[in-house]
């Protein structure tokens, strides 16, 4: 440090109150203490012991209250010792002198002038306000804040914020002097943001540019209407400032163009008046109204008439002309049946007002619409057809047809705008009329409840599908043994009758070995025993038979490891996979990508438990991977996931059982050749209780059926349902499904336009209550045959989409494609997709394939592959159907199974390795 002329120096004695040097000059070691330092020097750091260094400070002024006595004397600043601290270090700023690394020195410390104490030009947004300069002067500042903000008080042009400014403040609150909603920066207060800051809106009393008025206040009748449009004299409605308004600007009716009624004396002519001289001089050639001459009795001149009498209502008006309907005043001389006789007389030749042309009141009927009464008059008419037809577009109140008007519309086709199949009048979802005005049907997910047993349409239960197969039948009746539908799942068979010495018994159970599941997979087939056993054929170089080789086998082996009752069986490419009743999975086979969900890739030649699933009640197995269906409706899958086929948005292979995050209400599922699909829906209730009925887990509050779902009714405050459905699941519970597919999309076999479909997306143009995966196309049965609401029958109910080479769609073409309709098929019950081909079991039990038959597979005979279904032969009573690989298999209505198509690892069971192109039986059941 420097030394200057005017140094002081320290008396080196302590002195009392004050601070004294400790250490030699250069290092600074200051101790305060209380006294006059400590009041010259109060930000320089008092009551606190310094290290070496410089003193502390705040602002310069500081640094010069430390300096008084001191042995340091000269110019100093309050700067950054480049440790972070403001200390006092000595400085040239303000010495009145630029010296090198200053902008300016104007030698004061008045920081609102044009140099500030740190010797920098002032300028806007360094948080300086300068206070020597006049509006309107280079550099002159209203405000400084030190930001760019252009949002608070002060602008980034240093201009104190304004309305008007073009920025909308965003640092008040609503209330606060100074608020703004919007800021245009314009003088238009007529514009969207008005002159104050604030949002115009219609009763703001400003007028804006959509608006024709805006008086303030909320009355309808004044001069401006709540919607700020004006009350206009000729826009046919009286308001309070006018005697009358016919919404016309003729001056020679009873209403003049100024809304005021016609007055003799008024200058105007106008009905019964033959002039008008505003005057009430008689001997002027008009007196009261009438020509001189007019009214003495005798026809002259270019009179019509002349009665003598001042009546203007009889046959001869005042004007002396005859009277006639039109001419503004209404006849009073004629009886009621007179054709003359007038009910009014207006003179506008309006019929769209309260009198007609015609001179009778208007009324509804009368075939011409009153347009001059608002909606909330009693005589206001939405319509008048001239007619008391009330089935027509127009009822005879004259109030538009719609639906829920009580009346049901005719004359309109089916799919045209006002088609009405019924129309009740009400709003209730359980009787025979929907409020859409569409007729109740079986099938539609709603129960009725306004019949009884025995009447026609009447209904026990309704799933909201056709399918005959489950819980509720399709027509609407609950499954029973005896109905002779076999309940899936549930009932082996059903014959329909009573004699228990038959095939099935009078408990719907089998008499015979082979029964309750038939499955195919890529080279072998399955088959689940009345008994809960297992028994699988054809090839078995991964361990797909399960019997704990891996020799292939031409007739069925018993599977091993399986030692609790199977309920349900699933064949993959070169695995399979069964249900155990306790609800754990146990699969076999090729194991390559962890398709058996044993946490590693060895195979097993016999039944293993898959990891992580013990509460299922569906399973399902595809080239490489398998998926199963829990009890609560979730799905889990495991094995390839190369096309993202797991659902789990990756393409990570899973070992273990991961689950389908976005799928929460699952029915069924299956798994294709690198895609799976699922039905999900929506559940009704949410839980199957023990009573075998859906219900709410916990009750519902409500106050209206509108917080109830369709199904449910408002009663006593808790939501319940019209009807119970009974149920064996709560999968039984669902209704309203749909599909959802994922992974490979090569051929659209996902049903989506991208080629990947890493999690589940719905496909659309079809309501599936069934679905069959196959190597690289889907197939469903539907409800509809397409989408939108289910019509109740089956026609054209099999569907299928993806790859369509070899004709496996059944469509008749050979192009890839989104859902497209089976051909052929009249009643469809059970539908299965291969590699190449496709095959539909009908109600009647006929079974019709489509597609490659290289190998046989259609059981069609010895033909080339078709692209339309050809009829299996031999086969005319099946109950069941299960698709291969590159075979087929059936099983008929005496419970033998047939097979057909390839057999190269003896797959169709007929202890032979040939290919067949028409059904044979399997050997040893």
């Amino acid at each position: 440090m420097g030394t200057h002329a005017h140094r002081q120096h320290w008396s080196g004695k302590p002195w009392v109150g004050g601070c004294h040097r400790r250490e030699p000059f250069v290092t600074r070691r200051f101790i305060c203490s209380f006294g006059l330092l400590a009041v010259l020097f109060p930000l320089a750091g008092c009551l606190k012991e310094f290290t070496p260094g410089n003193p502390p400070c705040s602002v310069r002024a500081d640094c010069q209250a430390a300096a008084i006595g001191s042995d340091f004397d000269g110019l100093w600043n309050c700067e950054d010792n480049g440790k972070g601290r403001l200390v006092c270090q000595e400085s040239l700023c303000g010495n009145n002198f630029v010296n090198e690394g200053e902008e300016c020195d104007d030698g004061n410390d008045d920081q609102t002038d044009a140099c500030n104490t740190y010797c920098k030009l002032t300028l806007c947004g360094d948080g300086f306000l300068r206070g020597e300069l006049e509006e309107g002067q280079p550099g002159y500042e209203e405000c400084d804040d030190g930001n760019e903000e252009d949002l608070d008080g002060c602008l980034s042009t240093c201009l104190t914020a304004s309305c008007g400014d073009g920025f909308t403040r965003t640092d008040l609150e609503p209330g606060q002097p100074g608020f703004e909603e919007c800021d245009d920066g314009n003088t238009n207060y007529q514009d969207e943001c008005t002159n104050t800051c604030a949002v115009a809106f219609c009763g703001d009393a400003i007028v804006g540019m959509d608006e024709t008025c805006d008086d303030g206040n909320d009355i309808d009748d004044d001069f401006c209407r709540n919607d700020c449009t004006s009350t206009l004299c000729g826009d046919g409605i009286v308001q309070e400032n006018e005697e009358c308004d016919d919404g016309n600007d003729v001056d020679t009716d009873a209403c003049l163009s100024t809304c005021r009624s016609a007055r003799c004396g008024d200058a105007i002519i106008g009905p019964g008046e033959g002039c008008d001289d505003a005057n009430d001089i008689a001997d002027d050639g008009c007196d009261q109204c009438r020509p001189e001459g007019c009214g003495d009795g005798e026809v002259g001149g270019d009179e019509e008439c002349d009665d003598g009498n001042t009546v203007s209502t009889d046959d001869c008006l005042n004007t002396c002309t005859f009277a006639v309907c039109g001419d503004g005043i209404r006849r009073m001389d004629v009886p009621n049946d007179h054709e003359l006789f007038e009910e009014c007389d207006d003179g506008n030749g309006n019929d769209g007002d309260g009198c007609l042309d015609a001179c009778t009141i208007a009324r509804c009927g009368d075939g011409s619409q009153r347009q001059d009464v608002a909606e909330d008059d009693p005589n206001f008419e939405q319509c008048d057809d001239g007619n008391e037809e009330d089935q027509d577009a127009c009822l005879s109140n004259c109030q538009s047809a719609r639906c829920g008007d009580f009346v049901q519309r005719l004359g309109v086709e089916e799919g045209e705008e006002g088609y009405e199949e019924c129309d009740d009048g009400n709003e209730e979802i359980t009787d025979g009329c929907m409020p859409d005005c569409t007729a109740a049907r079986c099938g539609d997910s709603i129960i009725r409840t306004d019949l009884q047993p025995g009447q026609p349409d009447y209904e026990e239960c309704d799933d909201g599908n056709v399918v005959a197969g489950d819980a509720c039948l399709d027509t609407c009746r609950n499954a029973s043994c005896g109905d002779g539908v076999v309940f899936l799942g549930v009932e082996d068979c059903d014959d329909g009758n009573l004699n228990d010495s038959d095939s099935c018994t009078n408990s719907c159970l089998s008499n015979r070995p082979v029964h309750r599941r038939l499955v195919a997979g890529g080279s072998h087939s399955c088959a689940l025993l009345a008994s809960g056993s297992v028994r699988c054929w054809g090839d078995n170089s991964g361990g797909q038979l399960g019997n704990g080789t891996n020799i292939s086998a031409t007739t069925p082996v018993e599977v091993v490891g399986l030692e609790t009752e199977t309920i349900e069986l699933a064949a993959g490419g070169e695995h399979s996979c069964a249900l155990l009743s306790t609800g754990l999975v146990r699969c076999w086979g090729k194991n390559t990508r962890g398709q058996l969900g044993l946490g590693h890739r060895d195979p097993r030649n016999r039944a293993a438990t898959v990891l992580g699933i013990e509460n299922a009640m569906f399973v399902s197995t595809g080239l490489e991977h398998s998926c199963a269906v829990l009890n609560d409706l979730t799905m889990r899958c495991w094995g390839s996931n190369v096309s993202g086929q797991i659902g789990d948005g990756t393409t990570t292979n899973r070992t273990e059982a991961v689950a389908v995050p976005s799928l929460s209400t699952v029915v069924y599922a299956d798994a294709g050749g690198g895609h799976s699909c699922a039905l999900a829906g929506e559940v009704m209730g949410g839980t199957c209780t023990e009573e075998g009925f859906c219900a709410r887990p916990e009750p519902l509050a409500c106050e209206s059926r509108l917080d109830c779902s369709n199904e449910e009714r408002c009663s006593e405050g808790i939501c319940e349902y019209y009807r119970q459905l009974p149920c064996q699941t709560v999968k039984d519970c669902v209704y309203n499904t749909r599909a959802y597919c994922w992974g490979d999309n090569t051929h659209r076999q996902a049903g989506s336009e991208r080629s990947v479909v890493r999690t589940p997306a719905v496909v659309t143009g079809v309501i599936p209550w069934h679905l069959s995966m196959g190597r690289d196309h889907s197939c469903a049965l539907s409800t509809s045959g397409g989408a939108g609401r289910p019509a109740g029958n089956r026609e054209g109910g099999a569907m299928c989409w993806g790859r369509g080479a070899n004709g496996r769609l059944g469509s008749g073409s050979n192009s890839n494609s989104s859902p497209v309709l089976f051909q052929g098929i009249e009643s469809a019950r059970a539908i299965g997709a291969g590699n190449r081909h496709s095959c539909v079991m009908e109600e009647s039990g006929t079974v019709k394939c489509s597609g490659d038959n290289s190998a046989g597979q259609l059981g069609a005979g010895e033909q080339a592959n078709v692209d339309e279904p050809v009829t299996v032969l031999e086969i005319d009573d099946a109950k069941e159907l299960a698709v291969g690989g590159d075979h087929s298999c059936a099983r008929r209505s005496d419970g033998s199974l047939w097979c057909w198509g390839s057999n190269s690892g003896g797959q169709l069971g007929d202890s032979t390795n040939r290919d067949r192109f028409r059904p044979v039986q399997v050997q040893d059941l």
